[in-house]
């Protein structure tokens, strides 16, 4: 398999079918507020999507795709081995609120060279994130009129 899409929110059992599959490129969709770390159901699928990513020892690329920014979905991506990641709001627009934890697993991404990101340039949280990775290309794409 080259690319698989998939909605975070599906039946867990959806994430566990992807479980060590040889996907080189993945791309996670939260098209609700739905991915919480709170409730014990979201807990379980955040769980559930961490090990299903961790398992994907030929993963290379991942996109992300949210219609907002969760604990869940950043924590997911702590200590991958992937070369490229993309990061989009879900109308192209990425709005960051829980910095720490996406700052947190974006430094443990050791072997990132690529990041990409869709965002409005009014996003402090996104841009503090940002200090100090050591990646070789970083693409920002503006949202409603570009970046300034």
């Amino acid at each position: 398999m080259e690319t698989v899409y998939v909605d975070v929110n599906a039946d867990h059992n959806l994430l566990k079918a992807l479980y060590g599959l040889g996907i080189k490129s993945l791309s996670l969709c939260d098209p609700g507020d739905r991915m919480k770390v709170k409730p014990f159901p979201e807990l379980f699928k955040s769980l559930s999507l961490f090990k299903t990513l961790k398992s994907l020892k030929q993963l290379e690329k991942l996109s992300v795709i949210v219609k907002s920014d969760s604990i869940g979905i950043w924590v997911s991506l702590r200590g991958l081995i992937i070369k490229s990641l993309s990061l989009c709001g879900w109308c192209g627009d990425l709005t960051v609120k829980y910095v720490s934890f996406l700052t947190q697993s974006l430094s443990s991404l050791t072997k990132l060279e690529t990041l990409s990101i869709k965002a409005s340039e009014h996003n402090p949280g996104l841009w503090k994130a940002l200090h100090g990775l050591n990646i070789k290309c970083l693409g920002l794409d503006g949202w409603r009129g570009g970046l300034k």
